[in-house]
C-alpha cells in the first residue's frame, strides 16, 4: 500500500511538472499583450495609465526583472522610462511616458511577438484607423494605427510594400505582425494627437485622416501618395 501511495504521488508530481513546462513553453516569444493577467487594458502588470506613478510603475518593472531600464525627465512633470525584455518574452521593448506625475501611456513593442488577430481578440475591434506612408531610399512601408479613444489603445502595424508598386492596394491581415501596442489614459488622448509621440503627423492632418476601420482585407493607400 505504501509503495502504491509512493508511486501515486511520484506520478502526480510528473503531471505537474509536465503541465507547468508545457505552460512555459506555450508563452515562450510570446508578448506580454497576451501573457499578462494580472488587471485588464489599457492597466499592465499592474501600471495603471492615469494612476499609477513614475516612481511605483519603476518599482514593478524592477520586480519584473526587466534589463537595461533608464528614467529621464522629472518624476512630477513630463518623464520616461525605457527597458529591455529578456527571453523568453516575445517583446523587445517597453516605454512608458509620464504626465502630471502619473503614467499617462505605455508603449509596449511587440516586434512580430503578436499578430493582429490576438491584438483583436484581446482588445476588440476599433473605431477608427489611421494610414501613413513611409518611403526611404531602400523601402517603403504603410503604416497604419488602429484607434481606440474612449478605450485607450492604439495598435500599430507596419506593412512592407512590394519595390514595384503596380496597385496602391494592400491587404490587411489576421496574421499580420503588430510592431507595438499602447495604452493609454484616455484622458491623454488629445494631448498624444498633438504632441506627435506616437503619430508622424499634426494634428489636425491626423484628425483629417483617421478613418473608420474596416476590418480585416484589402485597403487602398493611393491618397497618401498624392499627398
Amino acid at each position: 500500500m505504501k509503495r502504491f501511495l509512493v508511486t501515486v504521488v511520484c506520478l502526480l508530481l510528473f503531471i505537474g511538472i509536465a503541465f507547468g513546462a508545457m505552460l512555459l513553453l506555450g508563452n515562450i516569444g510570446k508578448s506580454t499583450v497576451i501573457t499578462d493577467t494580472t488587471c485588464d487594458p489599457p492597466c499592465w502588470h499592474g501600471i495603471q495609465p492615469g494612476q499609477t506613478t513614475p516612481w511605483e510603475a519603476v518599482s514593478i518593472l524592477e520586480e519584473m526583472g526587466v534589463g537595461g531600464m533608464q528614467q529621464w525627465g522629472e518624476s512630477d512633470e513630463k518623464s520616461e522610462i525605457a527597458w529591455k525584455f529578456h527571453y523568453p518574452v516575445g517583446d523587445s521593448a517597453g516605454y512608458i511616458y509620464s504626465l502630471d506625475d502619473r503614467v499617462a501611456a505605455i508603449s509596449i513593442h511587440t516586434s512580430g511577438s503578436l499578430t493582429l488577430a490576438e491584438a483583436l481578440e484581446k482588445l476588440g475591434e476599433p473605431d477608427s484607423m489611421w494610414m501613413h506612408y513611409e518611403k526611404i531610399e531602400w523601402r517603403h512601408w504603410l503604416e497604419i494605427i488602429l484607434v481606440y479613444p474612449t478605450r485607450g489603445f492604439f495598435v500599430e502595424i507596419d506593412i512592407e510594400l512590394p519595390s514595384t508598386e503596380e496597385s496602391a492596394l494592400v491587404e490587411i491581415k489576421g496574421n499580420s505582425p503588430v510592431d507595438k501596442v499602447i495604452y493609454f489614459d484616455p484622458a491623454w488622448y488629445e494631448y498624444f494627437l498633438s504632441s506627435r509621440t506616437f503619430f508622424r503627423e499634426d494634428e489636425q492632418t491626423i484628425l483629417e485622416r483617421l478613418q473608420p476601420w474596416p476590418g480585416l482585407g484589402e485597403i487602398s493607400y493611393e491618397h497618401l501618395l498624392r499627398d
